[in-house]
């Protein structure tokens, strides 16, 4: 029942050199579904939580092949460490000063810790159960009549991993459109985040019926440089609950929706799934079920198009949903 941390002096573990050079793509295809399916040793304790894996493909390309445990890293985590390696390749490759060390998460750490026993965290926890007052509504993208809502009650059906044995779908939103809300952020002074939370919320309360609409969105702390900096990052899924009329202008609900998610970030802080039982006792919620059935994740990407290596976002299944 505690948290352990390990850290291990020294060298860190040499990279992998696979040979691949009288193969091709096709087997590059099976040997990196091979990885994605391979767990961490020792069930994770005492191993290093990422590996690097260099494969040297037919004409002399290379292939860098990365992996962490989603414990350690998120999504901004690894493309600055990409990004990263891509400053300290591009400066070798070119006879240049390479970049300053990055930063040691240690300070991160500290923070945290000894934010669980401070007042501000009991000023947090006070805050997001005044946030409960009144029940929430839950809402699904299936709609009103689906398996997941209960009849006669405002919380549903929690998912389980029987319904994670699904397809994933993959659709694309075009550049033109994306351009479009970025300009539109930029000209209100908000997150894109903001339009594409609207649509969710506008989505979800047309088809369950309510102008009570909660997103679990995850937010990471980056608000300085240690927490952009480290290489890791702490992240909390908090539920955006959003109570906005159909009949508000559109830039009004955009900017009260963007006060929402700041007033949220301003807490952010505290762990809310460590109130969901005082909260869900209070509505008297059943076992199983929930509020929030949808997660948002905004991801800006960095611009890697001026980069030395080169790179192509794609899904990688794991063979699990």
């Amino acid at each position: 029942e505690t948290v352990v941390q390990y850290l291990r002096e020294g060298e860190p573990d040499p990279v992998s050199v696979y040979d691949l050079s009288e193969s091709g793509e096709e087997e590059l295809e099976k040997l990196i579904l091979q990885w994605r399916q391979e767990p961490f040793p020792n069930n994770q304790r005492e191993t290093q939580l990422y590996r690097f894996r260099l494969i040297r493909m037919p004409g002399g390309k290379h292939v860098l092949h990365f992996v962490v445990h989603h414990f350690i890293m998120d999504a901004y985590a690894m493309m600055y460490t990409i990004q990263y390696l891509d400053r300290v390749y591009t400066a070798l490759s070119r006879g240049e000063e390479l970049p300053a060390p990055g930063m040691e998460p240690w300070k991160l750490l500290e923070e945290e810790r000894s934010y669980f026993s401070s007042a501000r965290a009991e000023k947090n926890a006070a805050w997001w159960l005044s946030q409960y007052e009144t029940e929430p509504s839950f809402t699904s993208v299936n709609g009103l009549g689906s398996p997941e809502f209960v009849e006669g009650k405002r919380y549903g059906r929690a998912q389980n991993f029987e319904q994670l044995y699904n397809d994933i779908l993959t659709i694309r939103i075009p550049a033109e459109f994306v351009k479009k809300v970025d300009d539109a952020a930029t000209v209100q002074k908000v997150s894109p985040q903001v339009y594409y939370m609207m649509a969710m919320r506008s989505f979800l309360g047309r088809v369950s019926g309510t102008e009570d609409v909660s997103v679990l969105s995850p937010m990471a702390l980056r608000s300085t440089k240690v927490q952009r900096q480290s290489g890791m990052s702490i992240a909390r899924a908090n539920p955006v609950r959003m109570t906005l009329s159909e009949d508000l202008p559109f830039a009004e609900a955009v900017r009260k929706l963007a006060d929402r998610e700041n007033e949220i970030y301003r807490h952010a802080w505290f762990n809310y799934e460590k109130m969901k039982p005082e909260i869900y006792s209070r509505f008297d919620t059943e076992p199983g079920c929930t509020y929030e059935s949808v997660w948002l994740t905004y991801q800006p990407y960095f611009d890697m198009s001026k980069s030395e290596l080169q790179f192509r976002a794609r899904l990688l299944s794991s063979g699990f949903v």
